[in-house]
């Protein structure tokens, strides 16, 4: 067969090679190969087919004229612009070409165009449309000619897609994709009316909204189940071990589950798509028209028996809506149904009777549920944390029981395999590695239900509370915790539980892992144990919440669940459908249909044919659809294996209690409308900037930023819920009072102000500076003093200066702190708050990087300056709370364990094993408790940190709110600096300049973090300075002495083998690990200088521009190199000790010195940062002071020995001895030099990690001390703690030197401020836009730009302003204690709230309404949503006036001391109540916000502030904590995610649902609140939906209660509903 699907051995194909003489001048095409169907030439027909040869499937005859001879290919091409086909021939080409890519073409000459109306045509018209379907589906097409202008075309499948008989149809892998599918269709079935384009937007858009269209797939399936003609026998159900009631649908649905799993007949309403007819071609194959396939044979009637009770299920899918009861329906069919049972068909002339007893009854108390279920949740969790492999084998150093596997003999662990020798007599032993590769299954009565973790502990209660003592159950959580399972150990039970995340576990273990012999040691690999799940046959596997299978056949978990068998597959859920009606495909995977199972099978038979029959322009014609719905398989098969029934169709039955919703609308307070609004406007501006010009119908998940959208919109959610501002952002989501909320929108606006009035400065004083560069100081000098007369009524009008209650606000949040509080938390708590704010993070890094440094050094100091006496209690803080002896129990040799309902209080267990029980129950209790203290403990060392931490916050808000505007420093020395420059040259007289003292309060505050920090750091010095001479004896001292006696001994006793050999050869290790660290010659004599070459070295090394500066140690710059003394003689060992000693005295002495020199800068950076002198640095003053060319010198400097280049840093060795002018320099360069004495730093200033000359002391004293014991102590008593302090004492220098270096840093800014525009920077920023422009016309121009800018910044400054002014009087009100009702301007009368103006006046309500008609009935043109103030006529927007209450109205708040949002404050309320009218009622908070989230734990903190009784859920503890909520009598509120627990979950202890946040989709709604809304619940129900007026809630219940269809909800928001919700204006595309 060639590559292009012809055939070389059952046809006889002639090649092209064997036609020559092709004309030259014959024009041809180029064809590509993608759009081309070639057609062979044969010279006879195949005979006729056999089980070796390609079958024909259709001959078509054609007229057709040849140009040439009638033996060359001729190709079927269909045009790029696919609007018609042609015929081509086959020529040669006149020219090769070197481009590879013409291998990919076919030339051709045309021949004949194809129409599609012209049945001759037709056919090779329409596969011309799909060329790759062609070839994929395995068609290849030949032609022979019959006469002169006729040829006959044959179209063959390949043999390899011929089956033998359709059995061999159901194993495939691979089924016909649709286009594959439509080939057959046209080839053999020929022309179809019913053909669609698939390719058409109109098919494309109808096929989206069929597959979302549930209601439409429900309303079918109900349909053709209505008229099945299929008859239950009415089972006889077995409820002994049962103590509930069922329901009449309940028994209907039980009883067709039993007859599901019972019948042995096949599905005989799937027949018809297994009817096939012979081929017109070929009497001996068969075309299966419903299955696209074509086979040599035909099935009898037995073999088509057969075949249809092999794809028949047993099991099915129990999709009743939520609620009614799913869960003791699967309770019943496991009672009723069991292996080897007998199933009855009730008689129903005899009446039913009670087979239940009570005294059979679980007995199990509500307590006994949660003590259980507690261990058993524990035991999940340590399950998780095992990562373990489980070993069973045995060597010789196993003790334990073992056991011999009858099958290969091996030795295995008797409790790792979970062998029970009582209980297993009668059974025969077999590994589990032997069990894998027998594949034996053990078949078992027990039925495995598999579970989402959450709804694991509400199976367990379902069955505890309606099933007997007899119904045994256990858990199982996996091989890691468990171990092994004996198949007939698991058989012992009813059901066994597991979860979903179990079993995408134990695919790891699902079968037996191939190990290699070790082949040294020539023993076996070790054996690992298989997960018992695959060696057992279980009788019905069940899986509940099926939707949340993944739709992927090789993910974990559809793996896993491949590996165990099972008689009956069960799917139960109540939403079979979720996103399209694919979602049904997963169920069909689990319940292992064949081959509907198969995702090709279902994708291109099933779910494709669903789509063809719903997308047909007759589907609205009842007969059609009668006629072909019932042909539809996936209709079919869902109808006979799904069951499924709504509330709507029982609700005679189930008589559910009354349902009350409430949509409870909440009005925004003041300062939360206000925030509200200042939010949405913000994130306006980020979205319609993200959304640009898209139309309104585009689905916001197509676009690129869905995400950001959808954040920004999840930020306006936390705003009306919270009442914060950006929530998510902040990591505390720190709960404040009132006044503080209030500061925060102060400081917030202040934030905004100081931006604008940072750009309107820079554009005044860039205008004045190019009035100067035009000569006309005049000029600049008025645009100064209008920046200072904008500047000052900015100021004023704000109302910060003057404000009442400033020191009231003092006292708000007081911050709890010890006596001596650290030296740099003053310094932090004063930083500005610009968490949020870009233009502060610079500066806020800058201060946090110098309070670091501070921290350091009062770090270092603490270690050798006694601590206070008033730390108590901070070692009890420091204990490690987090130490907690979990008892993991692990797997392996010790027993696994083993869960079932009855193992706590089954007697007989207690007579066999006596106090087995109550040991078992004193350590779960006691590990119980030992945990709950440590979380509590742990919570309340939590709960002191975040309260302070809170306090802190508190108080720098409330402080920076009070604070006046003030201008940006630099810009404010370079305004009034050159101001009076420019005064003086104008000779303006001295009383009428600018006061050049007001910059003293500027720089002050300017340096104030640094100048505090190093007053700060000299003190610490000081301490750390006197601490040396505070000890009782010097160490220096005790050093001396010591190596006075080490000298004595050495004399005594000479022994230099630890230095060196009588050859004076150095040992190698005092050569390789101290002689590069040492700054000094330890063992030579200086004065004996002796040139020899070091031959020990690489030459390389020695060769010019080889030097190493990273272990240079002075030899480089002249001085003495240890390399040139190799060789000499050694001195001896006392004069080695004795000059080590005296380096230790210059190093001591170094110390000193440095002191000296940073006590000295420490003043001078002091004095330097004295306003009076900087500011004559600044104005350049003539007069003198002290020290000022020693100032100047360090401004001067570039300080490049320590801030430079490597190179230029590696010259400070330079100033080690000599004096730098720059005393800064001087004091890195002179720490350096102390830091290189002690050997932490080469001779270039390079850091090392180890100290050498400590080492090498060391080094002397371990060998030439007087005892091991003696040295230790000298070591570890005085040595080294010497020549730590050393090294902390350069540390503390370093440190302090760059806090002075930040301060000079701070200062030159302030130097550099001053400076004015230059005329080529002027030239530099307008020569791009005026390149032919003169410089003066640039300067010109250049002017009249930064005149328009900065008229326009303060324009919005002031505007601005205005709003700051109202939240600064609102912050009055808020902070004045003890004022009363205040009088209305207007109507004179006393308020306790009014209207607010950006202008700062106010009215009542009343009144402003009244100005508002009285506007609106003026004939004057106003502005539309605009009112006057009556006070100064100012115009305000309507939508911006707020509503304000006097002073402390809040006070008396619903949670004392804490700001609440409205609906916050609402819900808390709504609790209070609905618990104090009736104590038993039960509340579910349910949010759209995720667990851990900031929001979410901001909910949680506000429900303790509440003092209310509530449990929080999470993904680790929902199923537990949901136990808790129902059994519990102390928790009455649950506070629930709707993604988490909207689902699955019976939770009918509750009978009220609080949404605090309404989500916008209907569906969830349902989901959420039948949750309690479900069988089972006994007492009235009601639903409050908490909803802000005015807000984005707003929108979002009304698309909830819309009638919008349910696939628009599905496919998501479009960009119209967006900018709904964000009040953006609509935007049409017009065509």
């Amino acid at each position: 067969m060639s590559g292009d699907g012809s055939s070389s051995d059952e046809i006889i194909i002639l090649t092209d090679g064997e036609e020559n003489g092709r004309d030259e001048d014959d024009i041809y095409e180029e064809l590509p190969k993608s759009r081309v169907i070639p057609i062979r030439f044969v010279d006879e027909r195949s005979p006729s087919p056999s089980a070796n040869k390609h079958v024909l499937l259709k001959s078509v005859e054609l007229e057709l004229d040849f140009p040439n001879k009638k033996t060359e290919t001729l190709y079927i091409y269909r045009s790029v612009t696919g609007d018609s086909s042609s015929l081509y021939i086959h020529v040669n080409r006149q020219k090769s070409s070197p481009w590879k890519g013409i291998r990919s073409y076919y030339p051709g000459r045309f021949v004949k165009r194809l129409f599609e109306d012209n049945p001759e045509h037709w056919v090779l018209y329409q596969i011309s449309k799909n060329q790759s379907g062609v070839v994929t589906t395995g068609v290849f097409l030949t032609y022979q000619v019959i006469s002169s202008k006729r040829i006959r075309i044959d179209f063959y499948l390949l043999r390899e897609r011929v089956l033998n008989t359709i059995n061999d149809y159901i194993n495939l892998s691979r089924y016909y994709t649709r286009n594959e599918q439509n080939v057959l269709t046209i080839i053999i079935e020929g022309k179809n009316d019913e053909t669609m384009d698939y390719e058409s937007q109109n098919i494309i858009l109808k096929r989206r909204g069929i597959e979302m269209n549930f209601e439409l797939f429900y309303a079918s399936y109900g349909e053709i189940r209505a008229k099945s003609d299929e008859v239950v026998p009415n089972f006889k159900l077995d409820v002994k071990d049962l103590n509930f009631q069922l329901m009449p649908y309940q028994e209907d649905t039980v009883r067709w589950m039993v007859y599901r799993e019972a019948k042995d007949a096949a599905d005989l309403n799937l027949e018809w798509i297994y009817c096939c007819h012979s081929l017109l071609t070929d009497s001996s194959c068969f075309y299966y028209p419903f299955l696209k396939a074509v086979t040599r044979r035909k099935l009898d009637h037995q073999q088509l028996s057969a075949l249809l009770k092999k794809t028949t299920l047993k099991g099915g899918i129990l999709a009743d809506e939520m609620g009614l009861g799913k869960t003791v329906q699967v309770l019943s069919l496991i009672s009723s149904h069991q292996r080897d049972g007998i199933v009855e068909i009730e008689d129903s002339s005899n009446p039913p009777q009670e087979d239940v007893a009570e005294e059979q009854m679980s007995n199990y108390s509500i307590h006994e549920q949660v003590r259980i279920a507690e261990i058993s949740y524990n035991e999940m969790k340590n399950a998780k944390r095992i990562t373990t492999m489980v070993r069973y084998d045995v060597d010789e150093t196993f003790t334990g029981k073992t056991i011999v596997c009858r099958v290969c003999e091996q030795f295995c662990s008797a409790s790792a395999c979970g062998w029970n020798f009582k209980t297993s007599k009668d059974e025969s032993f077999m590994c589990p590695n032997c069990f894998s590769k027998t594949g034996e299954q053990r078949c078992l009565k027990t039925t495995l239900i598999i579970v989402p973790e959450s709804l694991i502990f509400q199976w367990f209660t379902e069955i505890a509370k309606h099933c007997s003592d007899r119904f045994k159950v256990m858990f199982y959580f996996g091989i890691k915790k468990h171990g092994y399972l004996q198949p007939h150990e698991m058989g012992k039970y009813d059901v066994i539980l597991t979860t979903y995340d179990t079993i995408r576990a134990e695919v790891a273990f699902s079968d037996v892992k191939e190990q290699q012999r070790i082949l040294r040691r020539d023993t076996k690999p070790p054996l690992y144990l298989v997960s018992s799940l695959v060696h057992a046959n279980f009788w019905r596997v069940v899986v509940d919440e099926s939707q949340v299978m993944p739709q992927g056949v090789n993910s974990q978990l559809a793996t896993m669940l491949s590996h165990i068998k099972g008689e009956n597959w069960w799917c139960v859920t109540g939403t079979p459908l979720v996103k399209t009606i694919a979602d049904i495909f997963p169920l069909f995977s689990f319940l292992k249909l064949k081959p509907f199972g198969n995702p090709s099978y279902f994708t291109e038979h099933m779910y494709s044919k669903y789509l063809d029959l719903f997308c047909n322009e007759r589907c609205s014609d009842k007969v059609f659809l009668n006629e072909w719905a019932p042909r539809d398989l996936l209709l079919q098969l869902v109808s006979k294996i799904m069951s499924r029934k709504t509330k709507e169709e029982v609700k005679d039955q189930i008589n559910l209690p009354m349902l009350t919703e409430t949509e409870e609308k909440i009005c925004f307070t003041a300062v939360q409308e206000r925030q509200y609004k200042e939010e949405k406007e913000r994130l306006q501006e980020v979205v319609e900037r993200s959304l640009g010009y898209v139309d309104n119908s585009i689905r916001l998940a197509d676009l690129k930023c869905r995400d950001k959208v959808l954040k920004e919109l999840r930020s306006l959610r936390e705003s009306v819920l919270t009442g914060n501002f950006n929530s998510s952002a902040g990591s505390d989501c720190l709960i404040y009072s009132p006044e503080i909320v209030i500061c925060k929108l102060v400081n917030s606006k202040k934030k905004v102000i100081l931006n604008k009035i940072r750009n309107f400065v820079l554009q005044a004083n860039g205008l004045a500076g190019v009035q100067l560069l035009m000569n006309n100081p005049e000029m600049a000098l008025d645009v100064y003093q209008y920046t200072l007369l904008k500047y000052n009524e900015l100021v004023s009008g704000a109302g910060l200066e003057n404000m009442k209650g400033r020191e009231n606000i003092k006292a708000l949040h007081p911050v709890s702190r010890s006596s001596s509080p650290e030296p740099y938390e003053d310094l932090e708590d004063n930083v500005f708050d610009a968490d949020e704010d870009e233009m502060f993070q610079e500066e806020l890094e800058r201060i946090k990087n110098v309070t670091g440094i501070l921290k350091k050094v009062q770090q270092i100091c603490n270690k050798y300056v006694e601590k206070p006496e008033n730390e108590e209690g901070k070692a009890e803080n420091s204990k490690k709370i987090n130490e907690k002896e979990i008892d993991e129990d692990v797997p392996g040799p010790s027993k696994p364990k083993r869960r079932r309902l009855e193992a706590e209080i089954d007697t007989n267990t207690r007579a066999t094993e006596p106090g087995t029980s109550k040991i078992n129950e004193q350590v779960a209790g006691q590990s119980t408790a030992e945990t709950s203290d440590n979380h509590e403990e742990e919570q309340q060392i939590s709960e002191v940190l975040e309260e302070r931490k809170r306090q802190q916050r508190c108080r720098k808000i409330a402080l920076d709110a009070v604070k006046p505007l003030i201008m940006d420093a630099t810009q404010e020395v370079h305004l009034i600096i050159n101001m009076y420059k420019v005064q003086e040259s104008l000779n303006v007289p001295e009383e009428d300049r600018i006061d050049i003292d007001r910059l003293e309060e500027v720089c002050s505050k300017f340096t104030r973090i640094e100048k505090e920090s190093i007053e700060k750091c000299r003190d610490t010095l000081r301490l750390l300075t006197e601490s040396w001479s505070k000890d009782e004896r010097d160490h220096l001292e005790i050093i001396e002495e010591f190596f006075e006696q080490m000298q004595t001994r050495a004399q005594l006793k000479s022994n230099t083998d630890a230095l060196y050999d009588d050859q004076y050869q150095i040992r190698h290790v005092v050569k390789k690990d101290h002689f590069p660290y040492l700054p000094y010659l330890a063992l030579y004599d200086t004065k004996k200088k002796k040139q020899i070459p070091n031959e020990d070295e690489n030459e390389e090394d020695n060769l010019p521009g080889k030097h190493n500066i990273l272990k240079c140690m002075g030899g480089c710059d002249g001085g003495s190199n240890v390399d040139s003394y190799i060789g000499t003689p050694c001195l001896s060992i006392p004069d080695v000790l004795e000059k080590t000693m005296d380096h230790m005295k210059r190093i001591d002495n170094k110390r000193k010195f440095v002191e000296n020199q940073m006590d000295d800068l420490i003043r001078l950076a002091l004095r330097m940062s004295n306003p009076a002198i900087l500011i004559n640095f600044l104005i350049d003053s003539e007069e003198e002071c002290d020290d000022k060319e020693t100032i100047q010198s360090i401004f001067a400097c570039e300080h490049s020995i320590y801030k430079g280049t490597s190179s230029q840093r590696e010259q400070i060795h330079k100033f080690y001895e000599k004096e730098n002018k720059c005393k800064l320099c001087d004091i890195f360069a002179k720490i350096l030099s102390l830091s290189f004495e002690i050997g932490l730093s080469s001779y270039h200033g390079h850091t090392r990690v180890k100290c050498g000359v400590l080492g090498f002391a060391t080094y002397l004293v371990d060998n030439f001390s007087f005892g091991k014991q003696k040295s230790i102590h000298f070591l570890n008593s005085c040595l080294r703690p010497f020549f730590e302090r050393i090294q902390d004492t350069v540390q503390a220098f370093t440190l302090c030197a760059r806090i002075i270096s930040e301060l000079i840093d701070k200062v030159d800014e302030l130097r550099q401020s001053r400076s004015r525009i230059t005329e080529s920077q002027v030239i530099a920023s307008m020569s791009d836009r005026f390149p032919d422009k003169t410089t003066s016309e640039m300067e010109a121009i250049y002017a009249e730009d930064h005149f328009f800018a900065r008229d326009e910044e303060i324009k919005k400054a002031e505007k601005v302003v205005k709003e700051l002014r109202y939240l600064v009087t609102l912050m009055e009100k808020q902070l004045v204690e003890g004022e009363g009702p205040e009088e209305c301007p207007v109507c004179q009368t006393d308020v306790e709230s009014f209207m607010h103006f950006l202008c700062g006046h106010r009215t009542c309500k009343e009144c402003l309404e009244q100005l508002i008609r009285i506007k609106d009935q003026d004939n004057k043109p106003h502005p539309p949503n605009t009112v006057l103030c009556p006070t100064c006529r100012t115009v305000s927007n309507i939508n911006q006036l707020m509503l304000a209450q006097s002073g402390h109205k809040d006070k008396d708040s619903i949670i004392p001391g804490v700001a609440l949002s409205a609906k916050l404050t609402f819900a808390i309320k709504l609790i209070r109540d609905t618990l104090k009218n009736d104590e038993s009622n039960k509340i579910i908070l349910f949010t759209t916000f995720e667990p851990s989230t900031a929001v979410w734990n901001y909910l949680v903190k506000i429900l303790k502030l509440a003092k209310l009784p509530y449990a929080v859920t999470s993904r680790s503890n929902c199923g537990k904590k949901i136990i808790d909520f129902e059994n519990s009598e102390n928790i009455k509120v649950l506070l629930c995610s709707l993604s988490l627990c909207a689902n699955g979950l019976n939770m009918t202890g509750a009978n009220h649902i609080i949404f605090l946040d309404p989500p916008h989709l209907q569906s969830v709604l349902k989901q959420a609140i039948g949750r309690i809304n479900r069988f089972g619940q006994k007492r009235a129900m009601s639903v409050h939906h908490l909803v802000v007026e005015g807000s984005i809630d707003s929108e979002l219940r009304e698309m909830a209660k819309s009638n919008r269809q349910e696939e628009d909800n599905k496919k998501g928001w479009t960009i119209g509903d967006i900018r709904g919700m964000f009040g953006l204006e609509v935007v049409q595309i017009l065509d």
